[in-house]
């Protein structure tokens, strides 16, 4: 869910078939998401695009569970109990006991860390690469308007470059003006 954005409940209704691998731009390798309209929150059929990390977990995920329980045909579940079904509690579980272990369980403001903390750090994530917010949205299955007012707040390195631009503008035209006997 950090690299893809998902929604708990989009990553536990995944199968193996709704995956499809293939090497970005960058030449790294990636993994394209198809969610279902049925199990998204907003009832709409997307695809989301998980980043090289994703896709090299889901890998291994797949190899392990071929190798120990047999639950990697297309049509199991990526996040299946024992007996290969649909665990309500994955992956939340997990993950609760991982941050536990980790004594992890809060941010830096002292709020609880949740399994849908992941799909906002890759939100956040994307914002501060640049991602364009429209295709972003569509992405992981919300709205702009949401992202803008979830998400605005980001500061992308362009972003700090351009608010230094204004004022570095600034700052010279004040000092031509200075240069040539005016008032700064």
């Amino acid at each position: 869910m950090c690299n893809t954005g998902l929604r708990p409940g989009e990553a536990r209704q995944l199968k193996w078939k709704d995956l499809t691998y293939f090497k970005a731009a960058d030449g790294e390798d990636a993994v394209e998401v198809f969610v279902h309209a049925s199990h998204s929150r907003v009832n709409k059929m997307r695809t989301t695009v998980g980043q090289n990390t994703g896709a090299e977990a889901l890998r291994r995920l797949y190899e392990s569970r071929k190798a120990d329980s047999g639950f990697a045909g297309p049509d199991d579940y990526i996040w299946c109990d024992t007996d290969g079904y649909c665990d309500q509690r994955v992956p939340r579980k997990p993950f609760n006991t991982l941050i536990k272990a980790a004594e992890v369980e809060t941010d830096s403001m002292g709020k609880r860390l949740a399994i849908y903390s992941l799909r906002h750090s890759y939100i956040t994530s994307r914002v501060r690469h640049g991602v364009d917010k429209y295709e972003l949205a569509k992405s992981v299955g919300t709205s702009l308007d949401m992202i803008q007012q979830f998400y605005d707040h980001v500061t992308t390195p362009e972003m700090t470059d351009e608010r230094t631009k204004v004022r570095s503008k600034a700052r010279r035209e004040a000092r031509q003006v200075g240069a040539e006997g005016g008032d700064p």
